[in-house]
Formats: structure tokens, C-alpha cells, sequence
């Protein structure tokens, strides 16, 4: 346990930072950026080639959903409260950490925003 509340700070933002960045490269964040259905976005990943989409651009579904496999594998999820009792910090002097250094969660900021 390291018991520095900086380390788990950015420990907890990373993890955020890479969540938010796998769900934007999801069937329906991907079907959302290239202007398609989740049908097709799901064709491309079989290997198929849609209608709606140019060739350049299902290889390139194919190559935003590799990386955000590897996304997936390196960053597992961990709440505040695991990444707090990992490093041997309370959630309330995370949180203190968190606000200290401006930090938005990229999770709940977009849900506020669509709201």
C-alpha cells in the first residue's frame, strides 16, 4: 500500500480516462462518428462489407475496435473505492485529491452534458 492519495488519484483518473475512451470506440459510439447503423458497424467487425460504409472505413471499425480491445485488457475496471483501499487511502481524501487537481470525470461530464 502506498498510502498517497496522489498516486491513487491518478491511478482512479487514468482508469476513467480509458473507460470513457472505450465506450466512445463501442458499437454504438462507432455507429454514432461514422454515420451508420450498429448493423453495420457489426458487419464490419464479422469481416463483411456494408453498403453503407467505404471499404477505408470498415477496416478502420475494425482497427478502433482492436485497440479498444486491448483497452479493455489493459485498463480494468476499478471504482474509487478499490483504487482508495489499493492504495491505502480513505474515498474522501481521494475525492479531496481529485477536486485539488481540477479534475472532471470524462464519465459523468458527457452524461451532463446530453442531459
Amino acid at each position: 500500500m502506498s498510502r498517497n492519495p496522489h498516486k491513487a488519484a491518478l491511478e482512479y483518473m487514468n482508469g476513467c480516462k480509458a473507460r470513457a475512451e472505450e465506450q466512445e470506440l463501442s458499437v454504438r459510439g462507432l455507429a454514432r462518428k461514422f454515420k451508420c447503423s450498429r448493423r453495420a458497424v457489426y458487419q464490419a467487425l464479422d469481416g463483411r462489407q456494408p453498403q453503407s460504409l467505404s471499404e477505408e472505413d470498415a477496416l478502420l471499425i475494425r482497427k478502433c475496435d482492436a485497440y479498444r480491445q486491448t483497452l479493455v485488457a489493459d485498463s480494468p475496471y476499478r471504482s474509487k473505492e478499490q483504487v482508495a483501499r489499493i492504495h491505502g487511502v480513505g474515498v474522501k481524501a481521494l475525492d479531496i485529491q481529485l477536486q485539488a487537481m481540477g479534475w472532471t470525470n470524462p464519465l459523468t461530464s458527457r452524461k451532463e452534458v446530453a442531459a
